[in-house]
């Protein structure tokens, strides 16, 4: 028997597609004007949304009689990996987004910048977990992340280098180098290194008049 064309797909909806757009949701849900309305996949459309890059989940219901609504819920990103024209925004898990632009974000240094979709490598997706778990006082100083040997080292926007060790406790050392960095001869300090909190240790730099 013939399908009533009343029950076919005429609208794909989206909602919270901001960076993604809202064309690239629906070309990727792959759902055809026209299709009648009981034989979308919902699953299927939800998973091709679910790859796009910035995307962190998506819930895709059919509304009788003839739309289809895909909301979509969009990944935070937390740092920037890589620097230059490659630069790429980065969510907490690590996973490349889009071009970074001219966004203030903590910016990983790594030698390879994955394309978005991708992860970053293991050791710098150790690198963001950990920018996304500093508390916001030091995180928005922080310039640049990179890992060394064994060690975690932040960049603060005034060339402090602060050393956070392995990633464990790292409350505990944020709250060592805050109480370190409002000391009142701050623009002295160097080094700070509290990758074992209770005994953070600071450096000098040869400031004029130190």
């Amino acid at each position: 028997e013939p399908r009533d064309p009343l029950l076919a797909v005429d609208q794909v909806a989206v909602a919270g597609a901001t960076q993604t757009g809202v064309p690239a949701v629906q070309t990727a849900a792959g759902i055809a004007d026209g299709r009648p309305l009981v034989s979308v996949d919902e699953a299927a459309a939800q998973a091709r949304v679910e790859a796009l890059p910035w995307v962190a989940s998506a819930q895709v219901t059919s509304q009788w009689p003839r739309t289809v609504r895909i909301r979509v819920t969009e990944r935070v990103p937390v740092a920037v990996a890589g620097e230059g024209p490659a630069a790429v925004l980065v969510d907490r898990t690590g996973q490349a987004l889009g071009p970074a632009g001219d966004v203030e974000l903590p910016v990983v240094l790594t030698e390879r910048v994955p394309e978005p979709g991708q992860l970053l490598a293991p050791q710098s997706r150790g690198a963001v977990a950990v920018v996304a778990a500093l508390p916001p006082a030091l995180a928005e100083q922080v310039a640049t992340v990179e890992r060394h040997t064994n060690s975690l080292v932040i960049t603060l926007d005034d060339g402090i280098e602060v050393e956070l060790g392995d990633q464990t406790r790292l409350k505990a050392k944020s709250d060592a180098a805050l109480a370190l960095l409002e000391q009142a001869d701050r623009p002295t300090i160097a080094t700070i290194d509290v990758s074992v909190p209770g005994t953070a240790a600071l450096t000098r730099s040869e400031a004029e008049g130190a």
